[in-house]
């Protein structure tokens, strides 16, 4: 049960993280590659 809730909270965080980067990619290119290439 724990491994599923933490299963379904990384999801949001990815759902979250694809949109803010989707957002500053249209007006902060070089941020946005940056933030890329910090991911893990």
């Amino acid at each position: 049960m724990e491994e599923a809730e933490h299963l379904r909270h990384s999801y949001d965080v990815k759902q979250i993280y694809a949109s803010v980067k989707k957002r500053l990619s249209m007006s902060l290119p070089m941020q946005w590659y940056a933030m890329d290439n910090l991911e893990v």
